[in-house]
């Protein structure tokens, strides 16, 4: 799990650093598609008619908004490292599942999660300082140790948060519906994408929001 934090933080932040944050949060928020189908091979796994509606309007939504952004092989705008995110938050997603199902202790799990993730964190930091800090202006563009430290903690207390409440989800939920849910984050980068960084939604963006929380909706009240 820590491998995949690593990973999946990785190229989170490689996207937003090269592409459009509204894009790159649809796109790294499609791992309940590869949950959904790996849980329904490996535990067989299955939603309830009302949820497979929820589950399908949601999707509609998130694919609206994806071909909305006009993306090819010769403009990804940065979709390459959306999906990487995708495909290793889910691989996150289902190893919280199965720590749930061989009853492991939760924080002794966080811990070695973030531990490991930390470290490799750490190797890659320390690794991209040595190679910059001959370089004076690469080393004034960097933020201060400081800055660096109060944002990281911040960061890690969220995510933290979230995990808790993504394996607590997992012990009593349906693996595919909690990956679902838990995606919906992505609505809170898009607002934030609209308000602060000014990012423009077109037509078909805003029908895909719209459905993706119809969708929310349909799974809340189908439990």
């Amino acid at each position: 799990m820590g491998l995949g934090s690593y990973a999946a933080n990785a190229f989170l932040h490689k996207g937003f650093s090269v592409g459009k944050a509204s894009l790159i949060s649809i796109l790294s928020g499609l791992p309940p598609l590869f949950v959904v189908l790996l849980a329904f091979l490996f535990w067989n796994e299955t939603l309830t008619p009302a949820q497979l509606i929820g589950f399908i309007i949601i999707f509609a939504g998130l694919y609206t908004i994806r071909y909305s952004n006009d993306i090819s092989f010769k403009n990804l705008q940065g979709a390459q490292w959306g999906l990487l995110a995708a495909v290793f938050f889910s691989f996150n997603d289902l190893l919280g599942k199965q720590s749930t199902r061989l009853d492991a202790d939760m924080f002794a799990t966080l811990t070695s999660m973030f531990g490991f993730g930390s470290l490799l964190f750490a190797i890659s930091w320390l690794s991209k300082r040595k190679k910059t800090i001959q370089n004076t202006d690469d080393l004034l563009l960097q933020w201060s140790d400081r800055k660096t430290f109060i944002c990281g903690l911040f960061i890690g207390l969220t995510n933290l948060m979230g995990m808790i409440a993504i394996i607590t989800a997992f012990a009593i939920g349906t693996t595919g519906l909690v990956s679902a849910i838990s995606a919906m984050n992505i609505l809170i980068i898009l607002l934030y994408s609209r308000i602060f960084l000014k990012e423009s939604f077109s037509r078909q963006e805003i029908f895909g929001l719209t459905a993706a929380i119809a969708g929310i909706l349909i799974l809340r009240l189908s439990q």
